[in-house]
């Protein structure tokens, strides 16, 4: 009972979609515009020659017949003489079955079909026939083919859109070329692109990058390096300086990177102009491109941290570099900065070791705010004091060539 029951529900279902669909796909009257070309189409569909069927031979009629009527002189005489003895042959040993011809698959040039149909009695002009020689190739060759609009638009829309986010593979300056990445392997960490820069002048420079390996248990001291604005004592670049038992220094400084031509632009680096860089540099050139090229004063400072501080505060500073070269970011003069990244990393290490307020804004204050702090290691009474013993410029120009010059820089500024 439920079976037929459900067999008489599907076939009332059926009548009602099927019936509708099928009224749906009836076949309309064509308009009296296309009822012309419609009759056109079908007579040249009866017309037009079939598979083994040469133009104007009449269905059933067979190739054979055709080529009897050619000159019996040349090749196609023994052809056709020897295609008519064996469909004689073939009737009288297989009455059901007839010799049959095809077109080869490699089909003639259109100068061969001419030369041979103006010898046949086809009842079609052969002006008529399509000429194949104008036609392109099949399939096309990509390489000549003019590329679809829209992607012309695309990759103008991609070029328009890259310069709204940042990148890593711009036509950088030589000297920002490579951003510094760091391996680490245990106690051990083995930093890829370390910057040596032999500066002539501003852009007169010879660059080169090297690889080197810490040891991050024998990392012992951070320097903080203040370069104020020549003019503008308030604004400051920062950069740090890593101390290790070997005698070694590594600096830091993170920067607007520029592209070939390029130079900071105080509005550019409010309106993402430039991307963020981590310099990782022989400690050299960070220092004397300071003192020697760019004619600044730099102050040095030892900050009171504990080794395990700063040994956290330079892992920290690895693994953003190294973040850097995955994702690259843009510089922003006041929220992406070299100071806003090194508090960053100071207060990773101690929370909140130096709290935000205006000097932290100012970075040509920073200084005052650290000795306030009660972050630097010094004897001074006052800041003044300390400030004046911290610059460097004079041991950086004395000891610049020096196998020494991180332990000349070092030896009274605190």
């Amino acid at each position: 009972m439920v079976l037929r029951f459900w067999t008489a529900l599907y076939l009332v279902l059926l009548l009602l979609l099927g019936g509708g669909a099928g009224c749906a796909h009836q076949k309309k009257p064509l308009p009296d515009k296309l009822v012309g070309k419609n009759e056109q189409f079908a007579q040249t569909e009866k017309t037009a020659a079939r598979p083994g069927q040469h133009l104007g031979q009449q269905p059933g009629q067979h190739l054979s017949q055709h080529l009897g009527q050619f000159p019996s002189n040349g090749i196609i005489a023994p052809v056709a003489a020897a295609i008519s003895a064996a469909n004689t042959s073939a009737k009288k040993q297989f009455p059901v079955q007839t010799a049959s011809f095809s077109a080869p698959r490699n089909f003639p040039q259109t100068s061969q079909i001419r030369q041979v149909a103006a010898n046949l009695p086809i009842q079609h002009p052969v002006n008529a026939m399509p000429d194949y020689q104008g036609m392109p190739e099949y399939p096309p060759n990509p390489g000549t083919q003019k590329k679809p609009r829209f992607e012309t638009i695309t990759s103008l829309g991609k070029a328009f859109a890259d310069e709204f986010r940042p990148l890593g593979d711009r036509h950088w300056s030589p000297n920002h070329a490579r951003q510094a990445t760091a391996e680490f392997q245990g106690e051990m960490v083995v930093i890829h692109n370390i910057r040596n820069t032999d500066y002539r002048s501003a852009t007169d420079y010879t660059t080169q990058f090297f690889d080197a390996v810490y040891n991050l248990s024998e990392i012992e001291s951070m320097d903080v390096i203040e370069v104020p604005f020549a003019g503008l004592p308030s604004v400051a670049h920062l950069e740090v300086s890593f101390g290790f038992a070997d005698g070694r220094h590594l600096g830091v400084s993170v920067e607007a990177r520029y592209e070939n031509g390029e130079s900071f632009d105080t509005l550019g680096g409010f309106c993402n102009q430039f991307e963020l860089i981590y310099v990782i540099a022989d400690e050299r050139d960070m220092i004397r491109l300071c003192t020697d090229i760019n004619k600044n004063n730099v102050y040095m400072y030892r900050l009171k941290l504990t080794p395990e501080e700063v040994r956290t505060v330079f892992v920290d500073v690895l693994e953003r570099a190294n973040k850097l070269s995955r994702e690259p970011e843009f510089y922003h003069s006041v929220s992406n900065n070299c100071t806003t990244n090194i508090i960053k990393h100071i207060n990773h290490a101690r929370a909140k070791a130096i709290p935000f307020e205006y000097r932290t804004l100012f970075s040509g204050y920073l200084d005052h705010l650290l000795y306030d702090l009660k972050l630097l290691e010094t004897t001074a009474p006052t800041f003044e004091e300390a400030r004046s013993a911290s610059l460097i410029n004079p041991l950086a120009s004395e000891y610049g060539d020096t196998e020494f010059f991180s332990a000349g820089i070092r030896q009274n500024y605190f």
